[in-house]
């Protein structure tokens, strides 16, 4: 109860700054045009320095046992939301189902799943997100342009060769060899991780404030795809956990479990909205489930921790 308590606090706080972002677009403080500079800086800079410093700690045998579950659960739900995402939302015409699928499987862990994990599991937990952070970086870019594009065939240098995967790659070799990073530039990293919450937050409020609210509210694949995210795919995977009573195995596989459970059951990603801008898609249909899937979290991610708290 405690712990949904916590997060509840965070997601309410969460909703203000992104109320600040809404306001600052249509006062014209901030542009959209900014907002996206400002994403690209996120996603380039501060989320692949947040997988270093998470990952930038002493190797304990807890932690490797609580690495590879939050590891393992990411490829496990990132797996099952690409099959549900598949069989619920079918191919048409329009391109619109390819950016539905997209928010369907991707949460918005980074952004919003980081700065929730932290302030409810400290950094033990941001550890723990951190792995679960890898599968998305490395599936963002390959399923997104598979979909997006409809090829089947991927470049593997453009996959394996951008931020987030070589954050990742530099976190799990400072972690698994034991090297350390000299003080001025572990400085640098904890001065820029303060920005990524407010930032985040507010950025996405200047996104959302572009959203056609009537014709967000009347289409129901909006809904959908929103529910699917933030209810279905979450519940699947937690259930899965639950049956294999993996909460139970040490201290640190329940933490990796619930700050897993965190990062997956988010609001959709704002690359829902980048990536098909960046590949031609429908980048408007990502931004309203983003909208109402990020609202929708305001009571569904406090309710599914405490769920998960309470049967791990």
């Amino acid at each position: 109860m405690e712990l949904a308590l916590v997060l509840a606090q965070q997601v309410a706080i969460m909703f203000l700054l992104i109320s600040v972002g809404i306001v600052c677009e249509r006062k014209g403080i901030i542009t959209l045009e900014a907002a996206k500079n400002f994403c690209n800086f996120l996603l380039i800079v501060i989320i692949p320095l947040l997988s270093i410093k998470s990952l930038h700690r002493d190797k304990e045998p807890e932690l490797m046992q609580g690495f590879w579950v939050a590891f393992g659960f990411s490829v496990v739900f990132h797996i099952v939301a690409i099959v549900i995402a598949t069989l619920a939302i079918p191919k048409r015409e329009d391109v619109q189902y390819r950016a539905e699928r997209l928010a369907t499987v991707f949460s918005n862990c980074g952004f919003i799943g980081f700065p929730l994990v932290t302030a409810a599991l400290g950094a033990e937990g941001l550890f723990y997100a951190a792995a679960f952070n890898g599968v998305f970086v490395l599936l963002s870019w390959s399923y997104s342009s598979s979909v997006l594009s409809g090829k089947t065939t991927l470049n593997f240098k453009k996959l394996l060769w951008n931020p987030g995967v070589i954050g990742f790659a530099v976190g799990m070799l400072l972690f698994f060899t034991g090297l350390r990073l000299p003080a001025i530039p572990e400085a640098v990293m904890e001065n820029l991780y303060v920005v990524n919450a407010p930032l985040s937050m507010v950025i996405t409020g200047v996104i959302l404030s572009r959203i056609k609210l009537r014709e967000t509210l009347t289409d129901w694949r909006i809904y959908r795809a929103a529910l699917l995210r933030v209810l279905v795919i979450p519940l699947t995977v937690i259930g899965l956990a639950w049956a294999l009573g993996i909460g139970k195995w040490s201290s640190s596989a329940r933490i990796a479990i619930l700050a897993s459970v965190i990062c997956c059951s988010c609001g959709s990603g704002i690359s829902c909205i980048l990536m098909p801008a960046r590949f031609g898609g429908d980048s408007e249909t990502g931004a309203k489930i983003v909208g109402v899937s990020t609202t929708m979290t305001l009571v569904t991610l406090p309710l599914i921790i405490l769920l998960t708290d309470a049967i791990l």
